[in-house]
C-alpha cells in the first residue's frame, strides 16, 4: 500500500509457480513510473486488486517501448478500481480471467512514441463487470490499430463507459462473442469515422458508421466527451451528464464523488454549467486576403441548457 514503483521491466511481477496459485495481492493508492510493466500477474494469480494507483511514463516511453500498466492471465478475481493510466499503450489487458471488476477508472493512453494504443482489451473473460471507465486516445500519429473498451467472453456488465478514439488507424470499441452480456449506456466518439469497427455482441459482426450502431441500443450515444485534454479524461461537456444508469454497489466515481440517482457516463460524476459555449475549430479563412471574406468557426455547447445563439468575437492580427 502507498507505495512507489519507479522504473525496471517489471514493478510488479507474479506467476504460478509448481501448480500452486498464488493469491491476494493489493496495490492500493500505489505509483508506478516509467516501468514497462506496472502489474504483471501471470496464470492463475488470484484475487488482485489494483485501487487508486498511478501509472504513468514520463520519461521512459521510448527506452521501454509501449509498455502495459496491467497485464492479467487466467486469474480468479480481479479488481481494477479507480486507477489513472497516461503514456503506456496498453492500459489494462486481461485474458481468461473470472470474478472481474473494471470500475471508475481514467485511461489516456497516449505513448506518442507509438502508433497503436489499447484502453481496456479483454479476451474469454467471464463474470465481468466493465463500468463507469473513461478511455481518451487521442493522437492524429496512431495509424495502427487502436483500442478503446473491447473484447469478448461471457456474462460481461458493460454499461456506463466512455470511448473518444481519435487517431488515422482502425478503431475498435465494444463487446463480441458474448453470451449472457448485458451492454448499453455507453459512449464511443472520434472526429475521424475511416476505419471503425464498432461491436455490439452479435458474433463478430460490427458497424462502421456511429449511427448505425447507436441505433442498436435504447440508451447510447456518440457524442464529443468534452475531455480537458488528452492525458485527463475528467470532462466537463453536457453530453454525458445524467446519461448513465444507477448501478448497484457502485456509489461514488473515482474523485470520491457521490453519483446521484440518475449518474454521468464515464469514470467522472459532474454538473456542467447551466449555459457555456465556446469554439472548437477556426475552419475559416485560412488566410486573409484583400476582399470580403467567410468566417467559418465550429461552435460547442457545453452547458445543459440548449443554445438558440451564440456570440463569437475573432480578430486576424497583421497588416493584411
Amino acid at each position: 500500500w502507498n507505495s512507489t514503483f519507479i522504473s525496471g521491466y517489471y514493478a510488479f511481477r507474479a506467476y504460478q509457480w509448481n501448480g500452486t496459485a498464488n493469491s491476494g495481492a493489493d496495490f492500493i493508492n500505489c505509483d508506478f513510473i516509467d516501468g514497462y510493466y506496472g502489474v504483471y500477474a501471470y496464470d492463475v494469480v488470484d484475487n488482485l486488486v489494483v485501487e487508486g494507483c498511478s501509472f504513468d511514463k514520463p520519461t521512459a516511453a521510448s527506452s521501454r517501448g509501449y509498455g502495459y500498466a496491467v497485464y492479467g492471465y487466467n486469474n480468479v478475481g480481479f479488481e481494477f478500481n479507480k486507477n489513472i493510466m497516461t503514456s503506456y499503450s496498453y492500459g489494462v489487458y486481461l485474458s481468461g480471467a473470472s470474478n472481474v471488476e473494471i470500475t471508475n477508472n481514467m485511461i489516456a493512453p497516449n505513448n506518442t512514441n507509438q502508433t497503436y494504443a489499447y484502453g481496456i482489451r479483454f479476451y474469454n473473460v467471464s463474470n465481468a463487470s466493465i463500468l463507469y471507465n473513461s478511455v481518451n486516445i487521442e493522437n492524429q500519429s496512431f495509424s495502427g490499430s487502436c483500442y478503446g473498451l473491447y473484447g469478448y467472453g461471457s456474462n460481461i456488465d458493460f454499461r456506463n463507459n466512455v470511448a473518444q478514439i481519435n487517431t488515422s488507424g482502425y478503431k475498435y470499441h465494444g463487446v463480441y462473442n458474448s453470451t449472457g452480456s448485458t451492454m448499453d449506456y455507453n459512449t464511443v466518439y472520434s472526429t475521424t469515422t475511416n476505419n471503425l469497427r464498432l461491436y455490439y455482441n452479435s458474433g463478430s459482426s460490427y458497424d462502421q458508421d456511429f449511427s448505425t450502431w447507436v441505433g442498436r441500443f435504447s440508451n447510447s450515444q456518440s457524442l464529443d466527451p468534452g475531455f480537458i485534454s488528452s492525458s485527463d479524461p475528467h470532462t466537463n461537456g453536457a453530453n454525458l451528464y445524467q446519461k448513465g444508469v444507477a448501478i448497484t454497489g457502485i456509489t461514488d466515481d473515482y474523485d470520491g464523488t457521490l453519483r446521484p440517482t440518475t449518474p454521468s457516463q464515464g469514470a467522472h460524476e459532474f454538473t456542467p454549467p447551466q449555459n457555456d459555449a465556446g469554439v472548437v475549430t477556426f475552419t475559416q479563412p485560412v488566410a486573409q486576403c484583400a476582399d470580403t471574406n467567410t468566417i467559418e468557426v465550429t461552435v460547442r455547447n457545453y452547458g445543459i441548457q440548449s443554445l438558440d445563439r451564440v456570440r463569437v468575437y475573432w480578430n486576424w492580427p497583421g497588416n493584411g
